[in-house]
């Protein structure tokens, strides 16, 4: 599956923000620049259509309230 194909047919697709800081601050130290620089760089450059959601644990559990599935696959 591409995220490009899935987006063209209407996927909806949440970045979780509580991941991006986490993985961002444990490489800005390695880019010399300070956590919240790389955090900002990362929120910038995440792929358009692509939203920017909270917490992953929160994106999920608003899909099932409006009645979507979810089925972990790692």
């Amino acid at each position: 599956m591409a995220l490009d194909r899935l987006l063209a047919k209407g996927a909806v697709v949440g970045a979780c923000n509580i991941a991006l800081r986490v993985q961002s601050k444990m490489l800005a130290g390695n880019a010399g620049v300070s956590a919240e620089e790389a955090a900002t760089e990362w929120a910038a450059n995440v792929v358009s259509r692509i939203t920017l959601i909270p917490s992953g644990t929160w994106g999920v559990n608003r899909a099932q309230e409006s009645g979507c599935t979810y089925c972990a696959g790692g």
